[in-house]
């Protein structure tokens, strides 16, 4: 939108004349438009963009962590299963029994370490959902209806400035096939409108209780060449169809 705003203040630039009516007017209204449409991407990078990317920047940190929980907790079961494993042998080793609880308590504490924190992030992080959607639609249909209100007041001192425009040279009147008429200095021409179709006429056997006679029957269709044949009876059935479709005046 604001790239075809620009390209038709451009447009009008180019084509307004400089002893028309307001070309001062539609210079200063066409830059102050380019302005308007300047600001309002910026500030709606500002105030909703730059928000959208900080709240979505949590998530990659967030989605890593977890992975990590997950393989931690892979770990910690797998040192679970092993200390087990140890203490219901029957050949008991006070050495290695040692240090699969050492691996155990390390990878416990290394588990419930990420998940406490995750258990502690993640419900705050969902609510905050709620806050950054209100607060985010808020500005920018703000910023949308602050714009749209400025950028109508310079819509509007343009129109006026075209019907001066128009009055300047209403001996210079056009027409334009095929758009609506129009009162003002600018005349349209309306687009033609198509002749009457005639109604077919009345059949002539029609019955005295108005309703149709039956219909008399189609041509034949055209046959392939290798299906004609050269019988009389069947031109002389295509020609009486043919008679009953185009009736020829008496």
């Amino acid at each position: 939108m604001q790239e075809a705003s620009m390209k038709l203040t451009e447009s009008l630039h180019e084509v307004y004349e400089p002893e028309w009516y307001g070309k001062d007017d539609v210079m200063t209204i066409g830059k102050n438009c380019d302005a308007l449409w300047e600001d309002f991407h910026q500030k709606l990078v500002d105030g909703a963009l730059i928000t959208l990317d900080t709240y979505l920047g949590q998530f990659p940190d967030i989605k890593t962590r977890i992975a990590k929980r997950s393989r931690k907790l892979i770990d910690y079961d797998s040192a679970r299963h092993h200390l087990e494993t140890m203490q219901n042998s029957k050949r008991k080793d006070d050495g290695k029994m040692t240090k699969a609880e050492e691996e155990f308590n390390k990878a416990q504490k290394v588990f419930e370490e990420l998940n406490i924190d995750l258990q502690e992030e993640l419900p705050s992080l969902w609510d905050s959902r709620v806050g950054f959607y209100v607060n985010t639609f808020k500005n920018v249909t703000n910023l949308e209806s602050k714009f749209h209100r400025e950028i109508a007041v310079l819509c509007h001192k343009l129109y006026e400035v075209m019907t001066k425009l128009g009055e300047q040279h209403a001996d210079k009147a056009f027409t334009i096939q095929g758009a609506p008429s129009d009162t003002g200095p600018l005349r349209l021409a309306k687009t033609p409108s198509p002749p009457d179709q005639e109604s077919p006429p009345e059949s002539p056997e029609a019955s005295p209780n108005h309703m149709l006679a039956p219909a008399s029957p189609a041509p034949a269709r055209p046959k392939s060449p290798s299906q004609v044949t050269e019988s009389s009876d069947t031109w002389d059935d295509s020609i009486v169809s043919l008679l009953v479709f185009f009736p020829t005046e008496v």
